[in-house]
């Protein structure tokens, strides 16, 4: 049984390709140029829900 991830708060680059389609390296990119809040528990870096929705309206454009 797969648990939904829109319950999930904070997730790993794992979840968050499996939910918004967009690649591992983009994403670790995003946090390396801190371009993104991240959280980090050891070797884990985790994001917001949040921070990553919030991301993704300031990258639309309009024609």
């Amino acid at each position: 049984m797969k648990v939904e991830m829109n319950n999930k708060r904070l997730l790993g680059f794992k979840d968050i390709v499996e939910e918004f389609g967009i690649t591992v390296s983009y994403w670790r990119h995003r946090v390396w140029a801190r371009d993104i809040p991240f959280a980090k528990f050891g070797n884990k870096i985790l994001i917001e829900r949040r921070d990553i929705e919030a991301y993704i309206e300031k990258q639309k454009q309009f024609a």
